[in-house]
Order: C-alpha cells, then sequence, then structure tokens
C-alpha cells in the first residue's frame, strides 16, 4: 500500500505519472545493501514470490520493466540512471547527519555516490524528517514557521540556507496529500482495527504542512564531505 501511494498521491501535486518513480528497493534494507555490500538483500517485510513485483507498480513501462537486484551498486546505478534521464537542477533529500531514519540515511548516501558518478554540479536541498535528537520536529502548531532543527556539532557543510514559502493554497494541499498516505490514517490496513493514536507532538498533520520549508542547500563537494565523515563515523561505532 506505501508503495501505492508514493506512486499515486503525488499525481495531487500535479505531476504527470511517467514523472512519479519508485525505483522499488525495500524498506528497511538500505543500510544492509551498504553493509553486505555488493551482496543482494532480500526484503524483511514481506514475502515476494518476484523480486521486483514493488518496481513492476511503476507507471512508466522502462522503469517497470527494468531488470531490478537489491544490491547497493543496484541502486546507485539506478539513482545514476534518474539524474541522466531528468538532468536536474535542484536534487532534494535527507540530511544524512541531522535523520534519525536508516533508509533516509543511506539513500542519500547512495544519492550522495551516484551525484559523484554523474559529476554535474547542481543545488542538493537537504532536511530532515525524522530529526536527531527531537522526534518533534518542527516544533510549535501547526501555523507556525518552521525553524532550524536543533544541532551544535560541525559537519553539516551547508553552503547556505533556503526557506521555501507555501501559500495557503499550498499548505492545504500538502495537508491533502498526508491524509492520503493510508499509514497515517487511524486504522490497521490489515484488519480496520483501531491504532493507537499518535502523540500530538509527533502528528505529521502539525509537522508536515507549515508555512514554510526548510532547506540546508550545498553542492557537490558538500555532499562528498557529509559523505566522508558519516561513513567515516558509522564505520568507527561499527
Amino acid at each position: 500500500m506505501r508503495t501505492l501511494d508514493s506512486l499515486t498521491v503525488p499525481l495531487l501535486g500535479g505531476l504527470r505519472p511517467e514523472s512519479v518513480r519508485n525505483l522499488g528497493y525495500y524498506d528497511a534494507t538500505l543500510q544492509q545493501l551498504w553493509l553486505q555490500r555488493p551482496k543482494r538483500v532480500g526484503p524483511l517485510l514481506a514475502y515476494l514470490e518476484e523480486p521486483g513485483y514493488y518496481r513492476r507498480l511503476n507507471f512508466d513501462p522502462e522503469l517497470r520493466d527494468r531488470v531490478f537486484e537489491s544490491s547497493w551498486p543496484s541502486l546507485v546505478a539506478d539513482l545514476v540512471s534518474e539524474l541522466e534521464r531528468v538532468q536536474p537542477d535542484t536534487v532534494v533529500a535527507p540530511h544524512p547527519r541531522l535523520d534519525r531514519h536508516l533508509d533516509h540515511q543511506f539513500a542519500s548516501i547512495a544519492l550522495f555516490e551516484a551525484l559523484a558518478q554523474w559529476g554535474r554540479e547542481c543545488d542538493i536541498l537537504l532536511y530532515t524528517n525524522h530529526a536527531i535528537g527531537n522526534e518533534a520536529f518542527p516544533l510549535g502548531p501547526r501555523d507556525g514557521m518552521t525553524g532550524l532543527p536543533a544541532w551544535n556539532g560541525e559537519g553539516l557543510h551547508l553552503r547556505r540556507l533556503f526557506s521555501h514559502q507555501l501559500t495557503v493554497e499550498d499548505q492545504r494541499r500538502k495537508l491533502v496529500a498526508l491524509e492520503a498516505m493510508h499509514d497515517l490514517r487511524p486504522f490497521d490496513l490489515r484488519d480496520g482495527n483501531d491504532v493507537s493514536q499518535v502523540s500530538p507532538l509527533y502528528d505529521y498533520f502539525r509537522r508536515g504542512a507549515r508555512p514554510n520549508e526548510i532547506f540546508l542547500v550545498t553542492d557537490l563537494g558538500g555532499a562528498r564531505a557529509i559523505y566522508e565523515e558519516f561513513l567515516g563515523e558509522y564505520e568507527v561505532s561499527e
């Protein structure tokens, strides 16, 4: 269901179906892809007879029919392919030093590898969804401005800050998109039973549709520095 949501909810933002992409890698496995590179890693949260099942849900026939392999080299190669296809001037991703979610961290690490291979300079806008040290970020009521996530160290390697302003209509559309995500609804998709209510501190409907969005902007050099420092510290901690 989350895969289908990832492919259909962006349509509410005006994207064309062929522009919406899900590479089909398995939830909760990206750290293991890196640790076990170049070996393949199977799904942890599902039983699949066809490894590329999630990829085959895409609208775009080229991506849908592209051979799938759940490995780190394949993930990086897929991201390089997407960069070459889109030729973006701006790329948006979680900051591995500010977001504590392992899939978010290693998705960005794979992206940084792909950007290095692609070799073209672009603006890299980094953000946090699961802020390290405070999952309730951004703080305050839904109509409050988003500030900076807490951080008292070095290694962010930002070139500048960017505060993207949202109109009231933009905020309403974001709320509609959030509501369309099935795993944010107050019942279990498997049997319809109620699920425990999310604390207002962590509620996406409070955190997600703010008057502005904060990004830490870097470039290829900054991404390379983040990559090296993150993995250097990670290998030491391991």
